[in-house]
């Protein structure tokens, strides 16, 4: 039997739990007390686990897929009330169907899950299902049961989900105790199920979407690939009775609704797709994808769209250009491929004409971070670095965690010889790529340059100290 490296993961945050010094030392096991912990502290655990979710998978590195679900996801979110945690979302890049949430509102899809979807109503059926799990503390229930493994059995597990499947032995042995242990932390039980689908069904309503996209979804999986293949393995272990959940929720849905036959692709969906496919299958693969579709109905723009996405991956600039240019021909109030345009004219080194369709493409779209950074970028090798700085200056308004343009920053005022903001900028991006002791060197040699006593000098102090602190417990955990 092979188990899914990652399917392991949800153990293994157990083994985190109970070895971490984060709650303090002595005897007492903090799973007997876990609704009483305080927010900080499952704060805290959830980014124990988000860190060794990032040593076992990637997130997709393309921003509009990525931002596409956070937006889903926050839409559906902005109808549940008041909630204990900020929500976020994540894409990792999994040609696998899966979709699973952790403590402190962390609510994950894999990037294969796209292949299963045919609308926005099918993924925020989906995220409605795991966000009301997370809503119902169905996962902090899980972690509770997980008290009671053995020794032995957590040094197996932890064994296989270090080794990451390794050979058929680690295997049996990640098999044998997950089965003995029934599966700890990998199943809900139907009663979680059935909370998590009405609490969803609730959710999905309420946010405007159409309520039959979870059951879709769910008929797709069955369906097409079986409730035990192994595309589905990942899924169904955390999510069992598949079919038994069907019935369910048609249950809830009026008789005079018809959920079989509905198909409402909307163009940004079938963008986001393509990105997706883009990033799943690779550049090849995705290539031939689109051609065939294209063959199929050779005047699909969403297909033409995804091919020339495909061929900018590739690194074959001219025939990108040259389908864009087609899609804007038949679409020319399209922002969205003029942008892509831009980027591509960007990547092939025409900044001229990379800063044109930014250009165009912000006015229509001022708050695309992502066209905002490239214009940025178009200026600053254009050699017009106030344009840049501006540009820039906006990108951080509206998304201060976009790491990417604190090097720029950085760059282009040491260029124009302000050194303390360019070491200020570059700490700033170290830290948010998390190498402490690179930002700390940079905050450093701000530090010194700033005039003292200065309000960014007092701001760059306190971030040394809060560095220097995270290192001394780093060091000791």
């Amino acid at each position: 039997m092979k188990v899914n490296r990652f399917c392991s993961l949800g153990i293994l945050l157990v083994i985190i739990f109970l070895t971490s010094g984060c709650f303090g030392s002595g005897s007492h096991n903090p799973f007997q007390d876990l609704f009483r912990l305080s927010l900080e502290e499952e704060k805290k655990l959830s980014q124990m686990i988000l860190e060794e979710i990032r040593k076992q998978k990637q997130l997709v590195r393309d921003p509009y897929i990525q931002q596409y679900v956070e937006d889903v996801g926050q839409r559906i979110v902005a109808q549940i009330g008041p909630q204990p945690f900020h929500y976020n979302f994540y894409v990792l890049n999994d040609p696998n169907i899966n979709a699973f949430a952790i403590p402190a509102g962390h609510i994950f899809i894999y990037s294969g899950l796209f292949n299963m979807l045919d609308n926005e109503s099918e993924l925020a059926g989906v995220l409605c299902h795991e966000i009301a799990h997370s809503v119902a503390r169905h996962i902090a229930q899980q972690i509770e049961k997980a008290s009671k493994l053995t020794l032995p059995t957590l040094a197996a597990i932890m064994a296989g989900a270090m080794l990451g499947g390794g050979g058929e032995a680690t295997e049996a042995v990640i098999a044998g105790s997950l089965a003995g242990e029934t599966s700890l932390m990998l199943k809900f039980s139907r009663e979680d199920e059935e909370e998590a689908d009405r609490l969803g069904f609730s959710y999905i309503t309420q946010a405007g979407y159409d309520s039959c996209g979870i059951v879709r979804f769910l008929f797709k999986l069955a369906k097409e690939y079986g409730i035990m293949s192994g595309r589905l393995a990942s899924y169904q272990s955390t999510h069992p009775e598949i079919i038994h959940r069907i019935t369910y929720l048609e249950t809830m849905i009026s008789p005079s609704r018809q959920c079989w036959g509905r198909r409402e692709e909307s163009g940004t969906f079938r963008r986001i797709k393509a990105r997706s496919i883009i990033e799943t299958r690779g550049t090849q693969s995705a290539i031939k994808y689109f051609n065939q579709q294209l063959r199929d109905d050779p005047q699909d723009l969403e297909s033409l769209y995804g091919l020339a996405l495909s061929y900018q991956k590739a690194r074959n600039m001219d025939e990108a250009i040259d389908i864009l240019e087609k899609v804007i021909a038949q679409n020319p109030e399209d922002a969205e491929v003029r942008r892509d345009l831009g980027i591509v004219y960007f990547d092939a080194r025409e900044f001229e004409k990379a800063a044109v369709y930014l250009e165009e493409a912000t006015a229509a779209m001022p708050e695309d971070v992502v066209c905002l950074y490239y214009l940025g970028r178009a200026y600053e090798e254009k050699g017009e670095l106030d344009k840049s700085l501006e540009a820039y200056k906006q990108v951080i308004v509206l998304e201060p965690r976009y790491f990417f343009v604190y090097r720029n920053l950085g760059l282009i005022y040491d260029r124009k010889g302000l050194y303390a903001q360019s070491h200020d900028n570059l700490g700033i991006y170290f830290e948010l790529q998390g190498e402490r002791d690179k930002a700390l060197f940079h905050f450093k040699k701000a530090q010194e340059l700033y005039e003292k006593y200065s309000k960014e000098a007092e701001r760059i102090e306190k971030k040394i100290k809060e560095l220097s602190r995270e290192g001394i417990v780093d060091h000791h955990r």
